[in-house]
């Protein structure tokens, strides 16, 4: 099998190599795509800076490329556990029907947002610095108040990601941070090489995290202490979040190339030529990946790594994708939301909004939510494709989208997390 670039990629050796050991990609290895450097942005010059600034703001001894596998396991921070209280008790304004409640942030909710066991945790991003001004959030689902609120004076974070009641996010500053669910204290905290550009995964005790930029490396840490289980280095220097099973871990990244990677020892089972960067949320259900492929949907065997379909959109696939029911639920650019069925690629229907469609994607109650730049939370009957009901906010819905029980939550770049009845 070839890369986009013609090269052969060719299976690493099947064995488990020791934790110091870090594992590349094959010996022809994958380049950097032409014209694909860096681009120097403030956020770039302070993550840069990070690597030496941020021992001295959280308390974590920062690593060079040569220390990567280096953790600070059983870290205490009381600059991040002060700070996870501050926000306790800051109130939701109330909503007219069909909204209940949002929750006001200091920068726009354009990342992950996850709502599981009465709680909301989602993420801000503010470029305006200073403390507690870019922070974690855990919400009272039913509330909208602030239950504990985290800071990591990071200016964005990817995620977050929540199991074996832990939160996990990454950031800008080279960091991946477990948080406690409840109580927002900090569990532990792995220093990357570079900025976390994808979220998190979870499965069982190990999380899965794609770090790029100039790491370029996709990691595997155990969920509970935070050591570093393995790590794959890819040619991509952004990274969606990926899919993982008990087999194996699948993530895109902005080379053009799906990896499936042994779950336990980060060996390469096969790489996947995309056509397109893969930087949206991957998905693996019943031996198939479902991945947003540049301006496609594609169909991957799990096994194989050979495709079984793909679907073309008008435009980029690069955020959330979801499955349920045998379909395949994906927003695009191109402002729609498509309905394909999962066995053969053909479209069942799909629904135009008024803008660009890149947010998550959640199915419950026969209905599929999403967002769009248009502003609005979209409920979509999943037999009909016809349009529920649409909830407009104050900017762009390009975050993650949840429910839990009979509300849909969704974040926005007005700063606000909006609870809407589902």
């Amino acid at each position: 099998m070839s890369d986009p670039f013609g090269r052969v990629q060719r299976t690493a050796p099947a064995v488990t190599p020791p934790a110091d050991v870090v594992i590349g990609p094959p010996e022809t290895g994958l380049g950097t795509a032409p014209g694909a450097g860096p681009t120097v942005t403030r956020r770039r010059a302070l993550s840069v800076l990070a690597g030496a600034g941020v021992a001295a703001v959280i308390g974590v001894t920062a690593c060079d490329r040569s220390q990567h596998q280096q953790v600070s396991s059983g870290l205490t921070s009381p600059g991040l556990k002060s700070a996870s209280l501050t926000g306790a008790g800051l109130k939701a304004a109330r909503l007219k029907a069909p909204g209940i409640w949002r929750f006001q942030t200091p920068g726009p909710v354009v990342e992950g947002l996850v709502a599981v066991g009465g709680f909301v945790y989602t993420a801000d991003n503010n470029d305006n610095g200073g403390s507690h001004s870019h922070n974690v959030y855990a919400l009272d689902a039913t509330t909208g108040v602030a239950v504990w609120m985290a800071a990591n004076y990071a200016e964005s974070y990817t995620g977050p990601a929540v199991g074996n009641d832990r939160v996990y996010v990454g950031s800008d500053f080279h960091t991946v941070t477990a948080l406690n669910a409840r109580t927002g204290h900090m569990a532990w905290q792995y220093v990357t090489g570079d900025v976390v550009t994808g979220a998190p995964a979870v499965h069982g005790n190990s999380v899965y995290i794609g770090c790029g930029i100039n790491d370029n490396h996709i990691y595997a840490l155990d969920a509970i202490s935070g050591r570093p289980r393995w790590k794959y280095e890819t040619g991509s220097s952004a990274f969606g979040r990926p899919a993982a099973t008990s087999r194996a871990v699948y993530a895109g990244g902005d080379d053009g190339n799906v990896y499936a990677l042994d779950a336990a020892t980060g060996r390469l089972l096969w790489s996947f030529p995309a056509g397109g960067p893969v930087v949206g949320q991957l998905a693996a259900v019943h031996g198939v990946v479902f991945a947003g492929c540049g301006s496609s949907i594609c169909a991957i065997d799990a096994r194989s790594g050979n495709q079984l379909w793909r679907f073309g959109t008008g435009g980029a696939v690069q955020a959330g994708l979801a499955v349920a029911r045998g379909v395949v639920y994906a927003a695009s650019n191109d402002g729609s939301l498509y309905a394909i069925k999962a066995s053969t690629g053909a479209r069942i229907w799909s629904y135009p909004t008024g803008g660009g469609a890149n947010s998550g994607v959640a199915v419950a109650n026969g209905i599929v939510y999403f967002g769009s730049d248009d502003a609005n939370i979209y409920a979509v009957d999943i037999m009909t494709g016809t349009v529920k009901w649409h909830y407009r906010t104050g900017g762009q819905v390009r975050s993650g989208v949840s429910v839990s029980g009979r509300a849909v939550f969704a974040g926005s770049s007005d700063g606000n997390v909006y609870a809407v009845r589902a």
